[in-house]
C-alpha cells in the first residue's frame, strides 16, 4: 500500500505535469493584464441608460482631448462638458469616433433622472470602449483558467490516488489520436486495462508521446475507488522517487 502525503510543491509538480496548464497560464496572465487595462475604459454606464427613466438638458463643450485610443481603427476623442439640472452645475466626458464638435459648441445632454451626475452627450457613450469590447478580451484569461482547471482537476485526482494507491499492471488496450493539438503536436488518448478491487478497471491516459508507452504499464489504483488510478511513468520526477520502492520488479 503507497501512502503518500504530498507537499505543496508536488501537487505543483503534478499541476505543471498537465497537458494544458503552462498554455492556461500563457491566456490567464496577459488576458488578465489586458482585462485589467480595459476595465476601467469600458462604458458600463451605458447599462444605466438602459433600466433607468432618461433626461434630457442642453450642455456645453468645455474641451475636446484626443484619447490616443481606437476602436476599428476609427480616432476615440473625449469631449468634456457641463449641464444644469434643477440649477446644480453637473462636469462630464463622453467619447465617440464619428461625432465632431468644438470647444463652445452647444449639445444635448442625456442624464439619468435618480443619478444626474451620471451622464453623456447623446449619440456617445460614457467611457472609450464600448461594452462589447470588455466581453471580448474577458474571453482570454477565461479560456486560461478553463485550461488550468482541467490539470488542477487531475492533480486533485491523482493526488487522492497516491494517499492510499496499491501497484499492479495494467494493459494497454487501445491508443487513438485525439482532434486536440498543442504547439501543432497531436494528443493521443490511451486506454489500459487492471484488475483492482473486485474486477476489471480502465485507466484513460493522454500524451503527446505515445510512443514512451509500453504495452504493459505499472498502475497506482486507489485502495477504497480502484476505479480510479493513474501511470506511474505519468507521474512527475520527484514523485517517482517517493514511488520507487514501491514498483513491481
Amino acid at each position: 500500500m503507497i501512502e503518500l502525503r504530498l507537499s505543496i510543491v508536488d501537487k505543483l509538480a503534478i499541476l505543471f505535469k498537465g497537458n494544458f496548464v503552462v498554455i492556461g497560464l500563457f491566456f490567464f496572465i496577459i488576458g488578465g493584464t489586458i482585462t485589467t487595462f480595459f476595465t476601467p475604459l469600458t462604458d458600463f454606464k451605458s447599462a444605466l441608460f438602459l433600466t433607468g427613466t432618461v433626461n434630457n438638458t442642453q450642455g456645453r463643450i468645455e474641451a475636446v482631448n484626443d484619447t490616443n485610443s481606437s476602436v476599428n481603427e476609427e480616432a476615440v476623442m473625449e469631449y468634456e462638458f457641463t449641464y444644469s439640472v434643477l440649477g446644480e452645475l453637473h462636469s462630464s466626458k463622453s467619447y465617440s469616433t464619428s461625432t465632431s464638435y468644438y470647444t463652445g459648441d452647444t449639445v444635448n445632454v442625456e442624464y439619468v433622472e435618480s443619478m444626474p451626475n451620471v451622464s453623456r452627450i447623446s449619440g456617445m457613450q460614457s467611457a472609450p470602449f464600448p461594452i462589447w469590447v470588455f466581453f471580448l478580451v474577458i474571453l482570454f484569461p477565461s479560456i486560461g483558467l478553463t485550461f488550468i482547471m482541467i490539470d488542477l482537476r487531475k492533480a486533485l485526482y491523482v493526488s487522492s490516488v497516491l494517499r492510499n494507491g496499491v501497484i499492479t499492471t495494467a494493459r494497454k488496450e487501445s491508443t487513438t489520436a485525439t482532434s486536440t493539438t498543442i504547439n501543432k503536436r497531436r494528443l493521443y488518448k490511451m486506454e489500459y486495462s487492471y484488475y483492482g478491487g473486485y474486477g476489471k478497471c480502465m485507466n484513460i491516459t493522454k500524451s503527446l508521446n505515445p510512443g514512451k508507452f509500453e504495452a504493459e504499464e505499472q498502475v497506482i489504483y486507489s485502495f477504497s475507488k480502484p476505479e480510479k488510478s493513474v501511470l506511474v511513468k505519468k507521474l512527475p520526477g520527484r514523485l517517482l522517487r517517493d514511488v520507487e520502492p514501491y514498483l513491481l520488479n
